[in-house]
């Protein structure tokens, strides 16, 4: 049998087939702008499969954005595929440039075609990953962004394949001519404003008149970058299963007592999965002044990331979201029957009670000044959660306290001894309150 020659197969039509075997039976969503590259993936994956949605992303910042629709939706008819355009606005204004804020609504328009198991595909190559690389070098990234794109990548959207990404734009260019493919040309591609456009009209040929294969090189550094990542995320998920204290807190000295490279990896390990947390240097040295360095017993550090808190009491450190945060709105607890449960913000109350019992308690947070007897002795709530180990000092200002909503007396709080019972009362009332988180 004669081994057929790999090496003068069409990379175009071997990266179909790759993808056509990973994926044999998956709907495949094409991002379609009618450039090129895009034009190429549709026509490489129709001759091959029927399994496809071209979908167009009309941004309206080009004058002859409504001619592209035109041209895209006469190319995909052509082609016997089915064809989608979505206009989208981008009449929000950020700080961000218009190249990022376009992106973005781009991916948010696609993924709303990517359905149950189907496959969101776009024509990114070779020369896009090392623009991509060059970009982010220049703007500082770190290992995880020094690895640009990824073939392939599943998030909460769906999942996402660049088939083309190890394909030199030579090959495609080359594919499209002797196809005899017709595509746009975005004039903007050519302007110097932006700044993948001029990594691409002239950083991109200068390091390619010192190393012709540069797109090859630094494609393939974005790869080793990626391994990197990986490994790092490796250790940072062993590390982070020995210092884990629940599902929301970590060991903090046995965090400092790792190197703080380490524990500066185990913690972006658990940011990552936990709340999809990215920090930048700023947020990363200030942890590691105010979380790693600073051992004071007595100091409770504290800083926002976005949507989460970060925050230190006694020998743990918590991450906790906004909503976990958050002071409960006071409520109305009817108690008339022998068990008895209620949501309460995050947390959960039960409460055990005898036969017959039927009343109403107001639940509120800790306000200060409430005097309790336990065992008898006269003591403020306060000295009482003090007292008690293990209760963190970011959970003691949200401590759920009981009133009799008739005549307002203070009925107890969560964790009260099992047959505290007030003062005024002749009997006791025997309920005990459990909080659970």
């Amino acid at each position: 049998m004669t081994t057929p020659n790999i090496a003068s197969a069409c990379p175009i039509e071997q990266a179909v087939s790759f993808l056509l075997a990973e994926y044999p039976s998956q709907l495949f969503v094409v991002g379609y702008s009618g450039g090129m590259d895009s034009t190429v993936l549709l026509h490489a994956l129709r001759k091959r499969t029927d399994r496809l949605l071209a979908v167009h992303v009309h941004h309206g910042l080009q004058k002859a954005a409504d001619a592209w629709v035109e041209h895209c939706f006469a190319q995909a008819k052509k082609m016997v595929i089915p064809f989608i355009a979505e206009r989208v606005s981008l009449s929000n204004q950020t700080r961000r440039g218009v190249e990022d804020k376009a992106r973005e609504a781009r991916y948010s328009a696609l993924w709303q075609h990517v359905k149950d198991d189907a496959i969101l595909l776009t024509a990114h190559h070779q020369r896009d990953q090392a623009e991509t690389l060059l970009m982010r070098l220049i703007r500082g990234a770190g290992v995880k962004g020094l690895g640009a794109m990824k073939f392939s990548q599943v998030s909460s959207q769906g999942c996402h394949v660049r088939p083309f990404l190890s394909i030199a734009y030579a090959d495609i260019q080359a594919y499209a001519l002797r196809e005899g493919l017709e595509w746009v040309e975005d004039p903007t591609n050519h302007t110097l404003v932006a700044l993948r456009n001029r990594v691409r009209n002239e950083l991109l040929p200068l390091l390619a008149s010192w190393q012709p294969a540069i797109a090859r090189t630094l494609a393939q550094t974005a790869l080793h970058a990626q391994e990197a990542q990986q490994l790092l995320m490796i250790l940072g998920k062993e590390d982070w299963c020995r210092l884990a204290k629940g599902n929301m807190s970590w060991d903090i000295l046995a965090w400092r007592a790792l190197p703080w490279i380490r524990a500066k990896n185990a913690l972006m390990y658990y940011l990552a999965e936990q709340a999809q947390l990215e920090l930048n240097l700023v947020q990363w040295l200030e942890i590691e002044k105010q979380f790693y360095r600073n051992h004071a017993l007595d100091v409770h550090p504290k800083l926002c990331l976005q949507q989460w808190c970060l925050l230190v009491s006694g020998q743990r450190g918590y991450l906790l979201s906004e909503a976990a945060m958050a002071i409960p709105q006071p409520v109305v607890w009817s108690l008339n029957k022998q068990h008895n449960e209620i949501v309460w913000g995050l947390a959960g109350l039960c409460c055990d009670t005898p036969d017959g019992i039927d009343k109403q308690l107001r639940i509120v947070c800790r306000q200060g000044g409430e005097t309790i007897k336990v065992n008898g002795e006269t003591k403020t709530l306060k000295k009482w959660l003090q007292e008690q180990d293990g209760v963190p000092a970011w959970q003691k200002a949200r401590w759920p306290v009981f009133y009799d909503n008739e005549d307002n007396t203070l009925l107890g709080w969560a964790g009260m001894p099992p047959h505290w019972w007030p003062l005024s009362y002749k009997t006791p009332l025997a309920i005990c309150i459990e909080w659970y988180c």
